[in-house]
Order: structure tokens, then C-alpha cells, then sequence
């Protein structure tokens, strides 16, 4: 069947309802190109969280992973095979509390706010959600077909219940996930995540994605957790990928223009690499802050990865060593090449600089203008960075940050109100990255909704 110029339809079921969560919410279905011409097919089935942003823009962003025309495309190309995907929309408020596990009888320790219901969402998709599905769809219901895939709080319940349930998934896709939840004025941090070295990891494949500009969700908090998979057993490559996507954000749009590679990892064939390139910090200390490289592989398919089992050649090894996974292991002070190559793609070098001492943490200076006085507002959001009233038109203070911290934001006010700008694209967003102690001035141009009053 010639499928080049075919698309999968879409369906609105339910609402389906839970007896475990005495709730009901919303499911989407992706159909595959043949799914009405072939009757005797039995289809791969792929189960996203979050789903009202998975095939029509998310009603709170605005924006949207467009999932069906990634897939369309990858099938059409021939690079993946036809699955079905069932988007399983969230409750809004109660988003997360169902996305969390507990981690003791006390829930999650530090995190009074949340009423752990993460084990009850788990049972509704394994007890209530997949056995519906199976029984009205052609699916192939077996486990090494079965896939979980979902993004922050998203990310994090796919890992609980994948991981808690080896039988039922083969495939997690864990993309930005909420695994710390950082409180970016006190550095507070509170572990949402519990490490499963029992699972059983010969069947299973993760794949694991963090980008640069996600905000409190930081790289080097995700790296630790890939790094536990591998102490637990998970190889780097085979059963484990890993991308630190460069400038990434924690946006609809941002996951959208990486969900070919799970995709492909899962579904597909991921072909051959054509290129590398060697990312991150080139500057670090004898002491101080950790740094680990970015060695990030791109293959014919558009599949992506970064290795974290790469081979590197280091002109100075007096001055630096790198292992494996791209730690970077400081000797005494002075500059280095690095080359890296993989698998007959083009070796990149890197150059590095060795200084005596790199802190962890940075100070931001930061000055917001408004054009007017907001009586009712004395606060003022930097992402997730809250930044006080200074005066009547201004906010702003000195913060204490980890450095290289990345962030992609509009300023906001809390009830979700936020600037727009009169001569900018209406998909403008500031970038901020926070590399060295800096000073950094904003003008708000405008605000969605009036707030002069």
C-alpha cells in the first residue's frame, strides 16, 4: 500500500470514566493511514499524557506537539512503522497530583501540596484505559508492543509507571521530566523520583530527554537520574538513549521538534550517523562546579542522541581527561583540544579551558520596567524566578542561581497574565542563559489584559 500521500484520522472518545480516581476525562486517538482499509491488522499502541496538547494546541499554551504529522511523516518516509496513539487528557488542577507517585507512607516529603494520586492514575490507564482501547481498536495488545510516553510531570509518571510495570510497557519516552522540583528563589529541592534497580531491563527501552533552557528543570538533575539507569544496569545506546537537546525550552513547540527520535527509537529505524558536534561548557575549574560535554550524534533519519559512551582523543591529558559519559576531569590549568568522532561520522574538536576554580552558583541582577502602575501586583515572574516591586513601576532584586541556567519565558504576573510585545512575532519568547554573575534590564512593553487599576 502506497502510503505517501496518506494521513491517520483522529477520534474524541469518551469522556472515559475511573472508578479508581471517581473521575472522567477526555481521550484522543491517532489512526493510522490504513487503519480503515486494513481489518485484519493489529496495530503497535503508543499512550501519551497531557493529551489536549498532543494533536491541537494546548488550551493553557497555546501550543502543540502535532504528534499525528510527525508520524504521518515518518510513516509516509518509510522510517516507522503505523501505531496507534492514545492521548489521555489531564484534569487540569489535578494534573499534579494524578502525575505523582508517593515515595513513602508520608507521599513526597518537602511537597505538603500534593495529594499523591499517581498510584490510581496508574491503575485507570492499566485496569480501566488499556483493556477499553484493546477491546475497541485493532491494537496488538502484548507488552513488547505497548509504549508510555509523556513530558514534565508527564515524564515523571511515565518513568513510575513504566518502571513499576515492566509487564505492561517496553518503551518509555521521558522527555523533560520533573524529577527535582527546584524552588528557584531559596535553591530549595525536593526529590520527586525513587529508583527501581530491581526492574527487570532486558525488555526494556527508555529514551530520556532534558533540554538546556527548561528552567528549575535542570540538565545536570536528569543527567544524575540517566546516570542511576546506567548504574542500575540500563547500557548507554542499546536499551538507554539520551538527548541534552541544545537551547532546548519546556514547550509544546520544543517537544514537538524532538518526538522523531523516541519515535523512531521505538517504531522505526533510527539509520545511519551522518554528524557530531560537541556541546557545552568549554570553560571550567580545578575545583568547583562539575561539567560534563554535550556529544550530540545526528543520524540520516533525523534520529539524535548524545553519546554517553563516546571515545575522545585530548591533545594535553596533563590538563584534562574525559570519561566515557563526557565527564570532564580537570588536571591543572591551561587550554586543550578534544577531538570526538562516532561510527565513521566526521570527528568535531572542542576546545577547553582549564581556570582554578568554577562556583556552582551565579549572581542575577534584575531590573523589570512596566509602563504603568500595577496597584494589585507585587510580584512579577522570571519563568519560575518570583521578582518583587521595587517601586511603583519597577521589580527586580539580586538572586542567587545555578549556573548556566537556562530559561525561556515571557514576564508574567501570577495569575497568568503576561507581556506581549508590539513589534515582535506573536511566538517571541526572551531567552535568558545564565553562564557568569550578570546584570540584566527588561521593558515591559505591554500586558495581555489591563492591569492598570
Amino acid at each position: 500500500m502506497n502510503q505517501s500521500n496518506l494521513t491517520g484520522r483522529i477520534l474524541h472518545v469518551g469522556p472515559i470514566k475511573s472508578e479508581y480516581l471517581q473521575n472522567e476525562r477526555g481521550i484522543t486517538v491517532y489512526l493510522p493511514p490504513s487503519y480503515d482499509t486494513q481489518s485484519n491488522k493489529g496495530y503497535p499502541v503508543l499512550y501519551l499524557h497531557d493529551g489536549q496538547g498532543l494533536f491541537e494546541p494546548n488550551p493553557f499554551s497555546g501550543s502543540s506537539w502535532r504528534i499525528h504529522e510527525t508520524t504521518d511523516r515518518l510513516v509516509s518516509q518509510g522510517l516507522m512503522k503505523e501505531i496507534i496513539i492514545v492521548g489521555i487528557h489531564n484534569r487540569g488542577s489535578e494534573r499534579l497530583h494524578e502525575y505523582t507517585h508517593s515515595l513513602d507512607e508520608l507521599g513526597i516529603q518537602g511537597a505538603p501540596d500534593i495529594e499523591t494520586r499517581g498510584e490510581l492514575y496508574e491503575r485507570f490507564i492499566i485496569d480501566e484505559l488499556k483493556p477499553y482501547i484493546d477491546n475497541t481498536f485493532s491494537t496488538i495488545p502484548g507488552r513488547e508492543h505497548t509504549a508510555l510516553m509523556g513530558s514534565s510531570l508527564g515524564g515523571l509518571v511515565t518513568y513510575n509507571i513504566g518502571l513499576r510495570n515492566p509487564e505492561i510497557f517496553s518503551k518509555l519516552a521521558i522527555l523533560s521530566p520533573f524529577f527535582i522540583r527546584l524552588n528557584l528563589n531559596s535553591l530549595q529541592e525536593v526529590i520527586f523520583y525513587k529508583r527501581y534497580p530491581e526492574v527487570d531491563k532486558a525488555n526494556l527501552s527508555l529514551w530520556i530527554d532534558i533540554g538546556e533552557n527548561e528552567s528549575n528543570i535542570l540538565v545536570q538533575h536528569v543527567r544524575k537520574v540517566v546516570d542511576q539507569l546506567i548504574d542500575d544496569g540500563f547500557v548507554p545506546g542499546q536499551n538507554l538513549m539520551y538527548y541534552e537537546v541544545p537551547n532546548g525550552a519546556h514547550t509544546e513547540r520544543d517537544w514537538a521538534q524532538r518526538v522523531h527520535a523516541p519515535l523512531l527509537y521505538f517504531f522505526g529505524t533510527i539509520g545511519h550517523p551522518v554528524s557530531n558536534h560537541l556541546y557545552g561548557r568549554k570553560e571550567l575549574g580545578l575545583t568547583g562546579m562539575e561539567v560534563k560535554t554535550n556529544a550530540v550524534v545526528t543520524y540520516d533519519s533525523g534520529f539524535v542522541m548524545t553519546d554517553l559512551s563516546g571515545i575522545y582523543h585530548v591533545d594535553h591529558h596533563d590538563i584534562l581527561e574525559i570519561k566515557p559519559n563526557g565527564t570532564l576531569i580537570p588536571q591543572q590549568t591551561g587550554k586543550t583540544e578534544v577531538s570526538y568522532a562516532y561510527d565513521g561520522a566526521d570527528s568535531v574538536v572542542g576546545r577547553y579551558n582549564i581556570i582554578p576554580h568554577l562556583n556552582e552558583q551565579v549572581q542575577l541582577s534584575l531590573l523589570i520596567t512596566v509602563p504603568y502602575k500595577m496597584h494589585s501586583v507585587d510580584t512579577l515572574f522570571v519563568d519560575k524566578l518570583a521578582v518583587p516591586r521595587l517601586s511603583d513601576c519597577s521589580y527586580g532584586g539580586t538572586f542567587t542561581l545555578p549556573r548556566d541556567i537556562g530559561m525561556q519565558f515571557r514576564i508574567k504576573v501570577q495569575d497568568g497574565n503576561q507581556e506581549t510585545f508590539r513589534s515582535q512575532d506573536p511566538n517571541y519568547y526572551r531567552i535568558l542563559k545564565v553562564d557568569q554573575d550578570m546584570a540584566v534590564k527588561y521593558f515591559v512593553e505591554a500586558w495581555e489584559n489591563d492591569i492598570s487599576t
